[in-house]
């Protein structure tokens, strides 16, 4: 099971925000974004609640996309950093017509 935080209104453009590893607080201060976004934190592997999950690539990616799917919104934004960006990328390559732009 995938757990993730979601800050803002749904109904707002939504973010997907990919932290390092370990470091699930990695976008804190941009939390202040949820007056005009909607902000998507999953916990990845090693981190929060994931905290004793073992990171598996491919599975964390497909996991990402069934939730960036079940959200309902036409695309996303999503911004990674460090392992949260190598994720990124693999998602962006794997479905780029889901996301309107990617930060890595």
């Amino acid at each position: 099971m995938l757990y993730y935080d979601e800050y803002g209104s749904k109904e707002s453009p939504t973010i997907m925000l990919l932290h390092g590893a370990g470091a699930l607080d990695t976008f804190c201060r941009q939390y202040c974004f949820s007056g005009k976004y909607h902000l998507v934190v999953p916990h990845l592997a090693g981190a929060g609640k994931a905290a004793t999950v073992i990171y598996e690539p491919e599975k964390t990616v497909e996991e990402l996309l069934m939730l960036i799917k079940s959200l309902h919104k036409k695309r996303i934004g999503i911004i990674g950093h460090s392992l949260g960006g190598q994720i990124a990328i693999m998602l962006v390559s794997k479905q780029p017509e889901l996301f309107d732009f990617a930060i890595f």
